[in-house]
């Protein structure tokens, strides 16, 4: 998986990760690829060898995000459907609502230990 770094003041997936203790998401493609044939899976993010180009772009709106408006992140998906068509590159847009937070807690290291409990079923309902 390449997972990319948040826009604003909340954190992307990278930077959850890293709050980690030895989670390291910088790394070679060389050593991605051994990961993965090690373990079956990888988490890295965007280098210019692994992913130049993301396929689908994430545009979040709401009162959480960059884009308050819909219509104005729908524009903007548009538009950046539009440059990566013309660049040759196959891309799709997602628009995300953050409306409301998806868990409980705030800050990377505490959104990643909400998200451990909740894998585990420890996470209140």
């Amino acid at each position: 998986m390449v997972s990319g770094r948040g826009l604003g003041h909340t954190g992307g997936t990278l930077d959850k990760l890293e709050a980690i203790p030895g989670f390291c998401v910088d790394i070679e493609i060389d050593r991605y690829r051994q990961i993965a044939r090690e373990c079956g899976l990888v988490l890295v993010g965007q280098t210019a060898r692994i992913a130049p180009a993301d396929r689908v772009l994430d545009v979040k709106y709401g009162g959480g995000a960059f884009m308050v408006d819909r219509d104005d992140a729908r524009a903007l998906a548009i538009s950046m459907t539009t440059i990566g068509r013309a660049m040759g590159k196959s891309v799709q847009t997602l628009l995300t609502s953050m409306e409301q937070p998806l868990g409980r807690t705030v800050g990377n290291a505490l959104e990643v230990k909400e998200s451990i409990e909740c894998l585990r079923g420890d996470a209140p309902g």
